[in-house]
């Protein structure tokens, strides 16, 4: 079974502003490894997970020291 996305179907586009103003663009083919796929899924529910503790956490220490 073969699927497409429409941003990733045929690769990405990476620009980079290198010394004297100029912007240099290069497409990179996205590796179809499902191993790989898996693992950034991971690290993005991870990343999500760690934002959402991190406000928390924020929070109870802002209602914390404001009845305190």
């Amino acid at each position: 079974m073969l699927r497409r996305h429409a941003l990733w179907g045929w690769g990405s586009l990476m620009v980079t502003m290198v010394p004297g103003s100029r912007y240099v663009c290069s497409t990179h083919a996205r590796e179809e490894d499902p191993q790989n796929d898996r693992e950034e899924r991971i690290l993005a529910m991870l990343g999500i997970i760690g934002t959402i503790l991190n406000l928390l956490v924020v929070i109870f220490v802002y209602i914390y020291t404001t009845v305190t």
